[in-house]
C-alpha cells in the first residue's frame, strides 16, 4: 500500500523533465530567414532567451585562428546607444545573466531573466547582436577577454606546458601573445543565423 504514494511522486518528479523535451511551441523561419524557435515549460519563473549564428571555428582561416572567438565577446559589449559594460550591468539589475560559447559551426548566445522582464532582455539580446560596436577599443577589449579567458581555464603548471603549444598554434596572430587586458567576463556578426530567438523556462539550453 505504501508503494503507490512513491509511484505518484516518482510520477511528479518526471512530468518537469519530459515537458522540457517535449516538441517546440512554434518554429517559424522569418522572410530574413532567422528561425523563431519558442519552447515553453511553465515550470520555473525565468526565460531563457538564445541566439544560435551559423558561424564557427571552422570558419577561420589559418591565420585567423582566435576571431570567432574575440568577436563573440564584442557582442553584448557596447553599441552605439551604450557604452562598454552597460547592457551586461543593466542585465544583471533584473536578476538577469548571460553567456556565450563558440563552438566548431555555431556560435551561441544566452540571456537568462526573469519572466516577466523578458520584453527588456530580448531588446538587450537584439541590440547587442545587431548593433554590436566594432571599433579598435572594443576589439583589444575583446581580445583581452579571449586571452584570459584561455588563460584561466588551466593551472598554473599547464599554463606554462600549454605556452609554447599555444604560441605555435596562434603563430602571427595577437591571441599568441601574451595577454594584455585582464577583464571579468561573464562568459562584424555574420548574415548566416540559424534559430535566432529560443525562449523556454528551465535551461538556457535546448
Amino acid at each position: 500500500m505504501r508503494s503507490v504514494p512513491a509511484i505518484s511522486l516518482l510520477a511528479l518528479l518526471l512530468i518537469p523533465a519530459s515537458q522540457a523535451q517535449a516538441v517546440p511551441d512554434l518554429v517559424q523561419t522569418l522572410p530574413n530567414k532567422v528561425t523563431v524557435i519558442v519552447r515553453e515549460v511553465h515550470t520555473r519563473p525565468l526565460v531563457s532567451i538564445q541566439a544560435w549564428v551559423r558561424a564557427g571555428t571552422r570558419d577561420e582561416a589559418l591565420k585567423d585562428r582566435g576571431l570567432a572567438v574575440a568577436t563573440a565577446q564584442c557582442i553584448l559589449d557596447a553599441t552605439p546607444k551604450r557604452e562598454s559594460g552597460a547592457i551586461q550591468k543593466e542585465l544583471y539589475a533584473i536578476a538577469g545573466t548571460y553567456e556565450n560559447e563558440v563552438g566548431y559551426d555555431f556560435s551561441y548566445f544566452d540571456l537568462t531573466v526573469p519572466s516577466r522582464s523578458f520584453a527588456q532582455g530580448l531588446g538587450l539580446l537584439s541590440e547587442g547582436l545587431t548593433q554590436a560596436k566594432i571599433d579598435q577599443a572594443g576589439v583589444l577589449r575583446a581580445m583581452g577577454r579571449a586571452q584570459a579567458l584561455s588563460k584561466t581555464a588551466l593551472t598554473h603548471a599547464e599554463l606554462a606546458a600549454v605556452n609554447p603549444v599555444r604560441a605555435r598554434l596562434h603563430e602571427g596572430s595577437p591571441l599568441g601573445g601574451r595577454s594584455r587586458f585582464r577583464c571579468r567576463s561573464s562568459r562584424p556578426l555574420p548574415p548566416r543565423w540559424s534559430s535566432a530567438s529560443t525562449t523556454i523556462t528551465t535551461s538556457p539550453r535546448i
